[in-house]
């Protein structure tokens, strides 16, 4: 069973896609998958990388959804910091760069 983090995770992934949907007018599936699909995939030869580092991303996802190392998922404000500008909502950049973004769902 799904902890409230992992839950967060998902929905936050999940609302960038339905954002993308919206201001795109183009369904775009959010299909999202754990530390034991990807452990699945290495099982079944679908990645060319050694074992070993294989093996430590899915530990490494598996510590960012369980909370261990949930500082990696941290949300913050630092645009204004960073950028020198106020920060904007996903949607206001997603209809900002409609074009972009639609020309890169063709290629």
């Amino acid at each position: 069973m799904a902890d409230d983090h992992s839950i967060g995770i998902r929905r936050r992934s999940c609302g960038f896609i339905w954002c993308q949907t919206k201001v795109l007018g183009t369904e775009i599936r959010c299909d999202i998958r754990g530390p034991e699909d990807y452990a699945a995939a290495i099982a079944h030869g679908s990645t060319n990388v050694e074992s070993w580092y294989a093996e430590a991303g899915v530990d490494f996802t598996r510590q960012v959804i369980d909370g261990r190392m949930g500082y990696i998922g941290t949300v913050r404000d630092d645009v204004e910091f960073v950028a020198g500008r106020p920060s904007i909502s996903l949607r206001e950049w997603a209809i900002e760069n409609r074009d972009r973004l639609a020309a890169g769902s063709t290629t």
